[in-house]
């Protein structure tokens, strides 16, 4: 007797975005997604970071073979400080 066991493996894709979701007007801020996978920016990027400098709602799909997730945060600008 032959017994045939099928195993399907996935690979969890853990996530994390860093960077400033809120910037002042003419100011930039660094989106980073976690290190070792593919990515896909919104901006059309394929790196694990991008510089944005204006306010937008910004995505990322992040790959790892057959797998994908896709990240969305809202870039804001906030209050401009005044020099006390």
């Amino acid at each position: 007797m032959v017994y045939e066991i099928l195993l399907e493996l996935t690979e969890e894709i853990v996530t994390e975005i860093s960077g400033s979701i809120s910037i002042c007007v003419g100011s930039s801020t660094t989106l980073c997604a976690t290190q070792g996978y593919e990515y896909l920016w919104s901006t059309n990027e394929s790196t694990e970071c991008i510089t944005v400098s204006g306010a937008d709602m910004y995505s990322v799909e992040i790959m790892l073979g057959e797998y994908m997730t896709v990240e969305s945060f809202d870039v804001t600008l906030g209050a401009n400080l005044k020099d006390a």
